[in-house]
């Protein structure tokens, strides 16, 4: 099968300015590219007017689960889209002890999605790998062991520090999904249970994914009033244990924050001379998208969803979390505090009496 894309303007990915031609495909690859190819084609397209260039990659997906229900994954192909980085901010599929299923589940439809049709009893990256090939898939996958799953695995979901025996099981733990596949480690510090855990728990993980090589990617544990000490205890955990960092959809939250843009580039700049391998992604517009979850206190969330909400029907515990909102509590971004609660847009919801999404 010989198809030819005709005088398309192509951007080949190699930093040269973009020009018009021609390119050629044969048997799935590339066989051409010039300004013009003559000769006997199966199929021509014209691509007058169009871009040509390689599939972009999205460095920051949450098609974890939908993946697995609509693997064609149309609304990503039609931006573009060829490869997707899965596992993000340190809660994702797997690896799902079974004892967690049903609170997981909850914790992690707000950023994932919700779906009767898998078989949630995976368990390990290994088998969530192999259920996605079993499926099929439309786009190149690769998947980030998330630091909430493994911690949970280890030790539950308890608001505490680990001790020395649950960080070395974590380790374990993560080397096992490293072997399964997994390219690196992520972390949402603002996320449950990662939010419990302390630097010297994440230095030690990061000494496991920079021996195989792999990327340490961070949602930081502050965008917004704290950024610069968040950011100096990431910086502090690449140093440490040799990882390469890569900050997620880098940031400053909140305009009285902005003041300490040019500090961050600083650090980062610091990082990068003390020999810190350190990158960042960034999304191009003024809003982020997370989980209702977040407005609330972290102790809110200790033991999980079904925890929490057991919380929320008592009134003393609410009246608790309504206190801390209302007052801040050190080293948590108060999103109600920094966006303001006329920004707070809730845009899917599922409830049973409500029987909406």
């Amino acid at each position: 099968m010989r198809t030819l894309i005709k005088q398309g303007l192509i951007v080949d990915g190699n930093k040269t300015k973009a020009y018009v031609g021609d390119l050629l495909i044969e048997d799935e690859k590339i066989l051409e590219i010039s300004s013009k190819i003559e000769g006997a084609f199966d199929k021509v397209i014209d691509a007058r007017d169009r871009v040509v260039c390689p599939g972009f990659i999205d460095t920051h997906s949450h098609s974890d689960l939908m993946i697995l229900v609509n693997p064609y994954n149309e609304v990503k192909i039609r931006q573009g889209i060829t490869t997707e980085v899965l596992g993000q901010d340190g809660i994702s599929m797997a690896p799902l002890p079974k004892e967690h299923i049903s609170s997981w589940r909850k914790n992690l439809a707000g950023l994932d999605g919700e779906s009767d049709e898998i078989n949630w009893e995976y368990e390990t990256t290994e088998n969530y790998l192999s259920m996605m090939k079993n499926r099929g898939i439309g786009l190149n996958e690769t998947y980030l062991v998330p630091h909430g799953n493994v911690r949970m695995e280890a030790m539950g979901l308890e608001d505490r520090p680990a001790t020395k025996e649950e960080i070395q099981k974590m380790c374990e733990i993560t080397e096992r999904e490293l072997k399964a596949g997994a390219i690196g480690l992520s972390t949402g510090l603002i996320y449950i249970p990662c939010a419990y855990s302390l630097t010297e728990e994440l230095i030690e993980m990061c000494k496991v994914v920079a021996k195989y090589d792999g990327v340490f990617v961070v949602h930081q544990r502050s965008e917004a009033d704290t950024i610069l000490s968040s950011m100096e205890e990431i910086i502090e955990i690449g140093k440490k244990s040799g990882v390469k960092v890569h900050f997620s959809h880098f940031k400053v939250c909140g305009k009285s924050n902005w003041k300490y843009i040019p500090e961050v580039i600083e650090l980062l700049e610091k990082a990068k001379s003390e020999g810190i391998k350190v990158s960042f992604d960034q999304y191009p517009y003024a809003a982020g998208s997370t989980m209702l979850g977040v407005v609330l206190p972290p102790w809110a969330h200790s033991g999980g969803t079904d925890k929490l909400i057991e919380r929320l029907k008592d009134q003393k515990e609410r009246q608790k979390m309504k206190y801390d909102i209302a007052n801040g509590i050190d080293g948590w971004d108060n999103f109600i505090e920094f966006a303001g609660i006329d920004q707070i847009f809730v845009t899917s919801v599922k409830n049973k009496k409500m029987n909406m999404q």
